[in-house]
């Protein structure tokens, strides 16, 4: 179990901000960029993708949820999110072309499955997880024979230089504990999964002053938003801003998304 946040908080932030959501991704893009260019490359029969039975966990407002629709477009989808608000939010977003659609609002770590699919996807939502290892072990339990699993998440030291600088200047405040890119290897291996794929890859962005990252922090929910609970106050922006600058002459910050494309062993 880990720290990184509470599921109602999430569910409520998340619903709060779907709006501002698409404007602030910038980060969660380029990981799906990123998944799209790794499936292009390690999947490249087509065969792979016809008539299948497709699951998302946490499909948000649907940048991915395009790009599998797309892919898979004469195959079965079932689209889940914790927040009604973002499911109905990605059926406006998402073209039904078909009658083959479903849209589920379920915590995807409370998931029961009761069928099998051919391929699981996620990007940037297990690191709410409390109990990652379990959920794991559930997805993988329904994959299908040679089903695939594939999945992002935000990793290890994602917005380390922010939390340090942070407890700076707020010595109480309790560092959210991100997934290990190795612990989640050592999950799929226990599943007795083909890691066809795995990269922990190191983004980074820039910014004018701190308060642009927290904008993009609070409107993405890219960190433990328990933390942020505690508002800071301008003096309290105004040191982490001098932080940053004296350690790089501007606000720059680092976030790590471990991909992997994994395959159920028949």
């Amino acid at each position: 179990m880990h720290n990184l946040s509470d599921k109602p908080l999430v569910k409520e932030k998340f619903s709060k901000f779907i709006n501002s959501y698409d404007k602030y991704a910038i980060i969660q893009k380029r990981v799906i960029q990123d998944i799209e260019k790794t499936i292009s490359k390690f999947l490249k029969s087509q065969d792979i993708f016809n008539n299948k039975n497709i699951l998302e966990i946490g499909c948000g407002t649907g940048f991915f949820s395009k790009e599998i629709s797309s892919i898979f477009s004469n195959s079965k989808i079932i689209f889940s999110d914790l927040s009604k608000i973002i499911i109905n939010k990605l059926k406006s977003n998402i073209k039904k072309t078909n009658n083959k659609y479903l849209f589920k609002v379920i915590d995807g770590e409370k998931f029961k499955l009761s069928k099998h699919y051919d391929f699981i996807f996620s990007s940037s939502t297990f690191q709410w997880f409390s109990f990652l290892q379990d959920a794991i072990n559930n997805f993988v339990g329904h994959l299908s024979s040679d089903g695939y699993f594939i999945f992002s998440m935000f990793t290890g030291d994602t917005l380390k230089f922010f939390y340090l600088f942070l407890q700076d200047i707020k010595k109480e405040v309790n560092i959210p504990i991100y997934y290990k890119y190795k612990d989640i290897i050592k999950f799929l291996k226990l599943n007795n999964l083909h890691i066809v794929y795995s990269k922990e890859i190191k983004y980074n962005i820039e910014f004018e002053q701190a308060n642009d990252l927290l904008k993009m922090m609070k409107y993405t929910g890219t960190t433990g938003l328990k933390l942020l609970q505690n508002n800071l106050t301008k003096s309290d922006i105004l040191k982490i801003d001098k932080l940053y600058y004296k350690k790089y002459n501007f606000v720059k910050e680092y976030f790590f998304s471990s991909i992997f494309i994994a395959k159920k062993i028949t």
